[in-house]
């Protein structure tokens, strides 16, 4: 799927930063994987930039080193889905750590970048009732959205913000029943994060642009 989205540049007087995009997505359905859901994993399962080409990198620094691919029936599309690792690089027993994931400019990997469409689903289909909340993060770190979700099987989420840079999915059921991450669909990030003195540039020229209007008037 490579369908082109509307162009609509972020400017006055700032570098424009084009949110054109294709639409990506993740299954990690060919990715090696390991049938571990706790412990050590092998190096050839854990996926930390991997699809950094495509705009989405995995892990935090100092919190969770990736995520592992692991092969599960319980996953939505079989194979494989992606359970957290922890900061050492283990997984959490039985597939119940956080996953972090950010996005990037594919063009060079590693340049923080951001999506205005989000989904993936969440879940397995062992029949416990499992439950997340899931953190949305924007331009300078702020929080969009906090979503407390539970459920008893694969369940879809969706997220549609102008400036997505990064998620955190943390575990919040009492028990270590654990959980999959799987089939990722975003819009593949054109432009940088806007840095918070960015921000506040763009709100200050807007006031001006906005003052001299009136005085032309």
């Amino acid at each position: 799927m490579n369908t082109k989205l509307l162009a609509l540049p972020f400017c006055m007087g700032l570098a424009c930063a084009s949110m054109t995009a294709n639409a990506a997505f993740i299954d990690f359905d060919t990715h090696a994987s390991t049938t571990s859901t706790g412990g050590a994993v092998p190096a050839s399962a854990v996926v930390t930039n991997d699809y950094a080409s495509q705009g989405i990198v995995f892990g935090r620094s100092g919190v969770s080193a990736g995520v592992a691919v692991v092969a599960n029936s319980n996953t939505q599309s079989q194979p494989n889905g992606a359970c957290g690792l922890d900061a050492a690089g283990a997984l959490v027993s039985a597939c119940a750590g956080d996953i972090y994931f950010h996005f990037v400019n594919p063009t060079d990997g590693t340049t923080p970048a951001t999506t205005n469409a989000l989904s993936f689903y969440v879940g397995d289909d062992g029949g416990d009732l499992d439950a997340w909340t899931i953190n949305v993060f924007g331009a300078g770190d702020a929080l969009l959205e906090a979503r407390s979700v539970s459920s008893v099987s694969n369940i879809l989420q969706s997220f549609a913000f102008a400036g997505i840079s990064r998620v955190q999915i943390q575990w919040t059921t009492g028990t270590t029943a654990g959980y999959l991450l799987d089939d990722i669909s975003f819009n593949t990030p054109g432009g940088t994060v806007p840095e918070p003195s960015a921000l506040a540039l763009l709100g200050l020229g807007l006031a001006g642009f906005a003052a001299s209007r009136r005085r032309k008037a």
